[in-house]
């Protein structure tokens, strides 16, 4: 419970300092696809996403095969 408490804040405080950067929402560039694809802090929110369904995927797909959660293989 209390890993959760702690991821919880950690992403809470992580969208807060990411939601205002410079550029963000200016007037024809602020919500393009190019200031998305541009900006670091956009680069590194979209890889955490990546890297979560990465691991779901492995997850079901070892399911899938074994017919076991990983936590039970060790």
């Amino acid at each position: 419970m209390l890993k959760q408490a702690i991821m919880v804040i950690a992403i809470l405080l992580l969208a807060s300092t990411s939601a205002a950067h410079p550029g963000h929402g200016d007037a024809g560039e602020g919500f393009s696809l190019a200031h998305y694809w541009a900006e670091p802090i956009h680069a590194l929110g979209a890889l955490g996403v990546l890297m979560i369904v990465v691991a779901l995927a492995y997850a079901v797909r070892h399911v899938k095969r074994r017919g076991t959660p990983l936590a039970q293989d060790r």
